[in-house]
């Protein structure tokens, strides 16, 4: 019997998303959680997997917060938006 793999091709593990957005597990996390920010894909035991568009929601609300908007009213909009 063979396992399912803990990655997928083109997807991350929370480390790498950390490396590539600045932010901490925890905030990640939290953003998750609390706002709804990213949604990321799980393996059959829980691990988080992230894609590029995840990272790239991650990296956009960074900026947004860095220029002063509460993660709060930006996490649920829409990227139009």
């Amino acid at each position: 019997m063979t396992q399912a793999p803990t990655t997928l091709p083109g997807r991350l593990r929370i480390g790498a998303v950390v490396r590539l957005t600045g932010l901490s597990s925890h905030v990640i996390r939290v953003w998750e959680r609390r706002y709804g920010a990213v949604v990321p894909h799980r393996t059959p035991g829980g691990t988080r997997l992230y894609d590029r568009s995840h990272v790239d929601r991650l990296l956009r609300l960074v900026a947004l917060t860095r220029q002063g908007h509460a993660i709060g009213a930006i996490a649920g909009c829409s990227e139009e938006e």
